[in-house]
């Protein structure tokens, strides 16, 4: 089992319906946020568990034994990375998001020994801001493959 916090937000609910079409033999979320009138209509929706907590309150959070992973899709990455991965240091959880914030990214990449010591997997900035960027240059070069520079604004 795999806990998604941010399940109500839009990418939360994409992920949702990508599991529920595509993936559900995988094992299913148990949904996690802090809004109860959302969470329980989304669980009602495709018949999940749920658990209402703000992260203020994680450090009393109790979850079921069979969550080995979070997935993390609330923003912004700079007030919600550090305690999951508190948590989910403390606790040998799994750990991933899709955070396209630099400061966060750079910052947690430098905490990649603490990670590695506590044998976590934390997977940050998974795809999601990335990819389009990317994509986006990789076309560009396709096109203009002399070009030295590129100016975005």
């Amino acid at each position: 089992m795999w806990l998604l916090y941010g399940a109500n937000g839009t990418s939360g609910r994409l992920l949702l319906d990508i599991w529920q079409k595509a993936w559900a033999d995988l094992p299913p979320p148990l949904l996690a946020g802090r809004d109860p009138i959302a969470l329980k209509a989304l669980g009602e929706e495709y018949g999940l568990p749920f658990q209402v907590f703000s992260l203020e309150q994680l450090a009393a959070v109790s979850l079921p034994a069979e969550v080995q992973l979070i997935v993390n899709f609330a923003g912004p990455y700079a007030h919600t990375a550090q305690p999951w991965l508190t948590f989910c240091l403390g606790r040998g959880l799994a750990y991933l998001d899709i955070c396209g914030e630099w400061p966060v990214l750079k910052e947690h990449y430098e905490a990649e020994a603490s990670y590695r010591q506590a044998q976590v997997a934390v997977i940050l900035g998974a795809g999601y801001d990335t990819v389009a960027g990317e994509a986006s240059l990789y076309f560009f070069r396709q096109r203009y493959p002399t070009a030295q520079r590129i100016h975005l604004g």
